[in-house]
């Protein structure tokens, strides 16, 4: 059995000099105590969690990781349905290379308009452009050229760089808290 724990964002100080310090203390007790994994969440745009869950998650995780030498991190959750989905490709084979593997994308769908409408997306649309994005994704993290043609993203031709790190794709984690979001998950 294997154990992970959720980064306390109340570590997060904003008035500090430097306001993750306790959350890297946080890690390398985490770390030495033997756990496997640490995640943390993600929200957009809303003010109530400044410095809460971090708004630009693949930055933060290039941090956290850069940080320790062997616990495996993991977003819980990317809202990569507010992202186009090659560019999350990107940042996660980016993330896998320079942490020797120790990403896991912990996805799902996002339950807040404001977070789509901020980027000029049509929340009802949130269904079909997540299962599209979870397509490109997988797809792009595999590391060969592919095209794609949905309703939400076209491409031809595309392969995205670095290549899968070890020559395996990074692990997708799903999230969800309704019904069809956790049979979605359950079938993948």
């Amino acid at each position: 059995m294997k154990f992970g724990v959720t980064i306390p964002t109340s570590l997060i100080d904003p008035k500090a000099a430097s306001p993750y310090a306790k959350v890297y203390d946080y890690l390398r007790e985490v770390e030495d105590l033997g756990y496997e994994f640490a995640a943390v969440g993600h929200h957009r745009f809303n003010p109530e969690l400044a410095f809460g869950e971090p708004s630009a998650p693949f930055v933060t995780f290039a941090a956290l990781l850069a940080r320790t030498s062997r616990l495996k991190m993991v977003s819980s959750i990317v809202l990569v349905a507010t992202y186009h989905p090659l560019e999350v490709a990107e940042q996660v084979n980016t993330l896998a290379e320079l942490s020797g593997g120790r990403f896991i994308l912990g996805s799902g769908m996002g339950y807040r308009a404001y977070e789509f409408e901020a980027v000029g997306l049509d929340f009802s649309q949130r269904v079909s452009r997540y299962g599209e994005a979870l397509q490109v994704i997988e797809r792009a993290l595999e590391g060969q050229p592919f095209s794609f043609t949905g309703k939400h993203f076209n491409f031809t031709d595309v392969q995205v760089t670095p290549q899968p790190y070890g020559g395996r794709r990074t692990p997708i984690w799903l999230g969800a808290s309704q019904p069809p979001g956790i049979k979605r998950a359950a079938t993948r």
